[in-house]
């Protein structure tokens, strides 16, 4: 399945959730239009038009008359429409290959410095546009970004897509060479507006991805789900020595 069906089977379910009430009255009227023509017989000849009579006031809008378990058909399809996303895209490429290929550009630089930010860092050199995949130290820089103190849980580095962008995943390392500094786990928010950041949960409850365990090996997690947001946040929940990390997102 190429990434543009994937696209249009996500903005089928978005329109469907969010005009149900639409979609069970038009599949009400069909069913009944349906049904009317099968018991009526052929139209007969039509007659004259009598004279236009006075305009009437529209009625209020009618409710929604559909047999209910049409409704509970049209959220099972739309969760196996889900279902089957998240195979394909988790068999479409192997780890390496998403790597590869499926990055959203902090590696690459084509997301700007201004929009990776962060909660703070730590000092000069560990800004949060360090925090870039593959990142190295040189030139006055430490290779990662690194939180300020005190450290503690929830600490975050944000990428702003500009646009709501369809992600799949996220990459990450620790700090590259000089210290033994990395996030073991984390959280990842995300959402359109800043004040309206939703976690990623499974089951109910949030879900914390398993990060690194060594400064520079890539450590791969496929979210449950593809999403589309213009804001991710990842936020550092346990970590080795300290939250410094470099980073990436992955588009299939």
């Amino acid at each position: 399945m190429t990434l543009t069906a994937v696209l249009n089977l996500l903005l089928l379910i978005t329109v469907v959730n969010s005009q149900q009430n639409q979609v069970c009255l038009t599949l009400s009227q069909q069913v009944e239009g349906q049904s009317h023509a099968l018991a009526q017989g052929p139209p007969g000849r039509r007659g004259p038009l009598g004279p236009p009579g006075p305009k009437g006031d529209f009625g209020s809008p009618g409710r929604c008359a559909c047999d209910p378990s049409e409704i509970d058909q049209l959220r099972e399809e739309m969760r196996n429409i889900r279902d089957s996303i998240n195979v394909l895209m988790s068999r479409s490429h192997t780890h390496t290959d998403k790597v590869a290929y499926c990055l959203a550009g902090l590696k690459s630089g084509r997301v700007p410095n201004a929009a990776i930010t962060s909660q703070g860092f730590a000092h000069g050199g560990m800004e949060p546009y360090r925090g870039r995949l593959d990142n190295t130290v040189g030139n006055g820089q430490h290779g990662a970004w690194a939180a300020a103190h005190p450290l503690k849980v929830g600490a975050w580095i944000q990428v702003d897509f500009k646009t709501p962008t369809f992600i799949t995943g996220i990459v990450t390392q620790g700090r590259p060479q000089s210290a033994p500094q990395w996030v073991t786990s984390y959280k990842i928010s995300y959402g359109n507006s800043t004040n309206q950041m939703r976690v990623i949960q499974e089951n109910g409850s949030d879900l914390i991805f398993q990060g690194n365990r060594n400064t520079d090996t890539k450590v791969v997690n496929i979210f449950p789900y593809p999403l589309i947001a213009r804001y991710f946040r990842l936020l550092a929940q346990t970590w080795n020595g300290h939250i410094t990390i470099r980073l990436d997102y992955l588009t299939c």
